[in-house]
């Protein structure tokens, strides 16, 4: 069996990392239900705005991962396309070369 040698992208290791982020809020609501998150006196920011902000960033980055597999996967198959093509036409030049030298 071929051993698969993958390696995850930056953008699959962010959108991961989001995702812990994201439970971990989660989890900690009913801490955060208690009270806001205080960062200074004039900037208080509730735990819907940090669910909400984190879940667009994993949206935007999903679509971005999305892309980009999308963009490889068109490679491949232009790359399997190419290399039919070249067997199909290495095999064409062996049958000409099998008659050229039957015929003569």
């Amino acid at each position: 069996m071929k051993k698969l040698n993958f390696q995850p992208s930056f953008l699959q290791i962010l959108y991961f990392l989001i995702a812990i982020l994201l439970l971990s809020v989660i989890f900690l609501t009913p801490v955060l239900i208690s009270g806001s998150l205080i960062l200074t006196k004039k900037i208080i920011i509730e735990e819907e705005i940090i669910e909400g902000i984190l879940l667009c960033i994993m949206f935007f980055l999903s679509i971005l991962i999305f892309n980009l597999y999308k963009h490889e996967v068109y490679k491949q198959k232009e790359l399997i396309d190419k290399i039919n093509n070249d067997k199909k036409s290495e095999k064409e030049q062996n049958l000409r070369l099998s008659i050229k030298n039957t015929l003569f």
